[in-house]
């Protein structure tokens, strides 16, 4: 039985990959991004989330694990989303670490956020942020409108609906 002592080990000791989803275009066929993908080699086997994530939900790991995996996207992605301008690509972040400021801390000291415009943040649909969670999301659609940047920079994936506005939404 896992728990949350076997997933800190497991973080600890290098057990946590990514694999990541190829995201291709429709009309043309070509990569356009790509989701990142968390997979646990435990005990000889390769363990899906739908194993670990709910035992972490509401607790220090469900950030730890995020935060991990921030990084290691900003190492094995950041130069391919550099190299490209119009690709992309997606991370799933659980709602209960929103608005705390460690997304944004790790994305900056691991330098994803020079190329922030090509991250997509989408919320996993085991929960709904909280209110510090959504005046996070509400400051940051402000400051979108602000500097006249496009939409899309602020489309966020709320488990089954897509939120193109949250100042219209989370009222």
């Amino acid at each position: 039985m896992i728990d949350l002592n076997m997933i800190r080990a497991g973080l600890k000791n290098g057990e946590f990959f990514l694999n990541y989803q190829p995201i291709v275009a429709l009309a043309d066929g070509r990569c356009v991004g790509g989701e990142a993908l968390i997979r646990w080699a435990h005990a000889s086997t390769i363990l899906m989330p739908a194993d670990f994530i709910g035992l972490i939900e509401n607790t220090p790991m469900s950030g730890l694990l995020t935060y991990w995996v921030i990084d290691t996207v900003a190492e094995e992605f950041h130069a391919w989303l550099r190299q490209h301008d119009g690709g992309y690509l997606s991370i799933n972040v659980p709602p209960e670490i929103l608005g705390r400021g460690g997304i944004e801390y790790v994305a900056s000291r691991s330098g994803l956020m020079e190329v922030a415009d090509r991250v997509v943040l989408e919320i996993t649909e085991r929960g709904v942020p909280d209110k510090i969670g959504i005046e996070a999301l509400k400051t940051r659609w402000r400051q979108a409108q602000a500097r006249s940047e496009s939409l899309s920079t602020m489309c966020i994936w709320m488990g089954r609906t897509w939120w193109y506005s949250p100042e219209h939404v989370l009222t």
